[in-house]
């Protein structure tokens, strides 16, 4: 728990805000229109972030479609930046998902992935907005890692 809220709190000081409480799992922020959420996740031995975003709603006349290239980028992570992209079948609510472990993660190695996770999202935000629009051909997201090294 410790890490989590030492990682919380270096985004928030990378983003002007003085996080002087104890921050608790999940936090959500909204950086450009985009509500992100930061999880702590503890089902395995080493503790992990989970960022995740909800993308939109997928069209009910473009399912096939969307949901064909959604599961192409997830192939190999080829275009998710080793992020996972996933559909709420109840709502049709596509998300981007991606797990940190917090093992040796240090602050501004957090906020790089926290920031290419926002724009990655940001790019399939677009995507499932342009499948809105029966003329458009939505530009599929290139990818972009977020591995820490």
């Amino acid at each position: 728990m410790e890490k989590f809220v030492e990682l919380v709190r270096a985004l928030g000081d990378e983003m002007g805000l003085q996080v002087t409480w104890q921050p608790v799992s999940p936090i959500e922020f909204v950086v450009d229109g985009l509500t992100l959420v930061i999880s702590l996740d503890r089902r395995s031995d080493a503790d992990a972030v989970v960022l995740y975003c909800e993308l939109g709603e997928v069209p009910t006349e473009r399912e096939i479609e969307v949901y064909r290239i959604l599961l192409e980028a997830n192939m190999m992570w080829s275009g998710t930046g080793d992020a996972t992209l996933a559909v709420n079948s109840a709502t049709r609510q596509a998300l981007l998902c991606y797990r940190l472990p917090t093992t040796g993660v240090e602050g501004p190695a957090f906020i790089g992935v926290v920031a290419a996770f926002a724009t990655l999202a940001r790019s399939w935000r677009d995507f499932i907005a342009a499948a809105h629009e029966e003329i458009a051909t939505p530009k599929v997201p290139q990818r972009q890692g977020m591995i820490v090294g």
